[in-house]
């Protein structure tokens, strides 16, 4: 459908990519990769036409319908949400729009001649696109990406800027072109939303080109990836997953074949060395000069992928008691957010605030952070107690003065040398003239890294980050994900990305619509014990809202689940070693069985031996049937502690 045909682009004299040629095929799903500034986002509007490339042309085919939606995107705030979503299929509304205005002024009685005939045009329009599933196809995709259908009649403005871009993004979808592409379409999305637009995705009939920093995304949806480094565009089959192996594999080749080279070359620069001043030996030394200077040194093109170095150093750890809230309650006007919470965190723990959006989870963390006043008195830090706090709006903190990224970072740590403060930008990879860069120029994920710079020097005990991960590229969420593995303080923190959560958090706060629970384990021992995935839970959850909740929430005290989850690691751990005795045992019986189907053995042992064996091999059948009893009865151990 899409041909790239010696595509070349650059900016700032710095090549993005040189001479690539793709195909791109209908009912395919193509995740672009690569760095931050790599030209992810360059490439998707190239091809959608809204720049020209350096080089090179896109043939689309002629009469393929294309539509892309990116961090950029204006709406009216006026208009009804409904009918934003609907103006995806502008003809099919236009006409809808216009026969309603019709009839209204028949029944007013102001229709004129032409009535009838305008009536039949509009009508037709309608029907042959299928206009009468227009409005019920923008309702349910409201919905999945979780715009109440009690807001869908009202106007734009009532939603905050994230549910604005998901308007947007449910217009594009409605709309349904031969080829849609998205640029970062989870970034204000929640668990729930992504995974209905997973779903939403892999049946999408079309065309799909996304860029996105969610690998759990791109591994659900994506067929084919396209990955922009080393000067070139490569594509590669299967999922995000597929393409780390295949990509491991090409960089080692790659780095074979160098290393090859220079051996070959090692060698026979010591041969004319050695002997280029002997007479018997000067003719072949002159050969192998000659042979080193035909060959074609091939200088790797490096890869634009670098890794951020994150680490966040705690040099005094506070107090064992961190946190406690008791009774907490937070509202908007008459909206109650937060009602009477209470909750504790201990030192070194680290808390996953996950639910769906509006169930309160940056509430939560703005209260932590004391941005209310009105919610301190129930909130009580621990003595010793640093914060550090990463708000999903930190941009605009940094982006609010005019600032070189050296001066932003350096008016907080003024007694810091000018050296240490461009070490650590350094690290974030703000490497020589780029920390003169205005801070009003930054990109969100330039923005994101240099306020981590901010927290990592002044190194708290305790961490507050909302959405931290959102404008990371995968390299530094991978940094990321690796530091606060390691930091020894305590963390909280919001974040839909499934992945980040699973090998960070050790402890899930869920907000949902039936109240809180608090589960001491990572993400996939959450999702095991609820013996189904989070997503199914919360749809559940919203779908019976008007069921009273239970007077405990349905939570278990922290000391009983920190019991049970002992109880559960132990048996876990019987269950292994019971696992091992009855694999040892099956294999003795397997070596005693195939010595007895040999003929020749009974022609070698005696009687005694015979014997003897069949005894050893009698006491470890009862032996393994005891175990296997064994066995079972821990796995019915372990399920009655899930239902527990």
């Amino acid at each position: 459908m899409i041909d790239l045909k010696h595509l070349s682009h650059g900016f700032l004299r710095k090549s993005l990519f040189h001479d690539a040629n793709l195909r791109l095929l209908s009912n395919e799903r193509y995740g672009v990769t690569g760095a931050n500034g790599s030209g992810k986002s360059t490439l998707l509007k190239i091809i959608a036409g809204e720049i020209e490339p350096d080089d090179g042309e896109v043939e689309i085919r002629a009469d393929a319908s294309l539509f892309r939606i990116g961090q950029d995107h204006s709406l009216n705030d006026d208009l009804l949400i409904i009918d934003t979503a609907m103006m995806g299929q502008r003809e099919v509304f236009d006409a809808i729009k216009q026969k309603e205005g019709i009839l209204r002024e028949q029944e007013a009685g102001k229709s004129d001649a032409n009535f009838s005939h305008n009536l039949a045009a509009l009508e037709e329009i309608i029907e042959s696109r299928e206009g009468y599933r227009l409005r019920p196809l923008a309702q349910a995709i409201l919905e999945g990406l979780g715009i109440k259908t009690a807001d869908h009649e009202e106007p734009l403005k009532i939603l905050s800027g994230g549910y604005k871009w998901r308007v947007f993004l449910a217009q594009a979808l409605v709309k349904r072109p031969d080829v849609l592409m998205l640029d970062e379409p989870t970034n204000h999305l929640d668990i729930v939303s992504i995974r209905w637009l997973e779903l939403f995705l892999a049946n999408y009939q079309g065309l799909v080109i996304l860029v996105s920093h969610d690998k759990r995304f791109m591994d659900h949806v994506c067929t084919q990836i396209l990955d922009i480094d080393f000067d070139t565009i490569t594509a590669y089959p299967g999922n995000y997953s597929a393409f780390e192996t295949a990509r491991s594999l090409f960089l080692l080749q790659k780095e074979k074949e160098i290393l090859a080279q220079e051996k070959e070359i090692a060698k026979k620069q010591a041969f004319i060395d050695r002997f280029r001043f002997k007479a018997s030996k000067a003719r072949q030394a002159q050969s192998r000069i000659k042979q080193i200077e035909r060959m074609v040194i091939v200088e790797p093109v490096k890869s634009s992928r670098i890794h951020p170095k994150f680490k966040f150093e705690v040099p005094e750890p506070g107090s064992k008691e961190v946190l406690s809230i008791k009774h907490l309650s937070k509202s908007y006007g008459e909206k109650t957010i937060i009602n009477d919470f209470t909750f504790d965190v201990k030192r070194g723990e680290k808390v996953a605030i996950i639910g769906p959006n509006g169930s309160g989870k940056s509430t939560l963390i703005k209260a932590l952070a004391m941005e209310f006043s009105e919610c301190e008195k129930f909130i009580k830090w621990g003595h010793g107690t640093t914060l550090g706090y990463f708000a999903q709006d930190c941009g605009s903190k940094i982006k609010a003065v005019d600032d070189s990224i050296l001066e932003w970072l350096w008016q907080f740590f003024p007694d810091q040398a000018q050296s240490h403060i461009q070490s650590m930008l350094g690290r974030v990879l703000f490497t020589g003239d780029d920390a003169k860069k205005s801070t009003k120029n930054l990109s969100g994920g330039e923005m994101s890294r240099l306020y981590l710079a901010y927290l990592m020097m002044k190194k708290p005990n305790v961490l507050l980050l909302d959405e931290p991960t959102n404008h990371l590229d995968i390299e530094a969420i991978e940094s990321l994900t690796l530091a606060l593995c390691e930091f020894s303080g305590t963390l909280i923190f919001v974040s839909h990305d499934r992945s980040f959560i699973d090998k960070v958090a050790l402890r899930i706060l869920e907000l949902g619509a039936q109240g809180i629970s608090d589960f001491l384990g990572n993400y996939s021992e959450f999702v095991e014990t609820k013996d189904r995935d989070y997503l199914d839970t919360v749809r559940e959850a919203l779908a019976s809202k008007h069921k009273p909740a239970r007077s405990d929430g349905g939570r278990l005290s922290y000391e009983e689940q920190k019991r049970r989850r002992a109880q559960g690691q132990k048996l876990k751990k019987d269950l292994e070693r019971t696992m091992l005795m009855v694999e040892d045992r099956e294999k003795k019986i397997q070596t005693i069985e195939e010595q007895f189907a040999d003929v020749a053995f009974f022609k070698t042992c005696d009687f005694d031996q015979v014997n003897q064996m069949e005894q050893e091999r009698s006491s470890l059948l009862k032996e393994l049937d005891s175990l296997i009893k064994e066995w079972e009865a821990i796995e019915q151990r372990i399920a009655e502690l899930i239902d527990e």
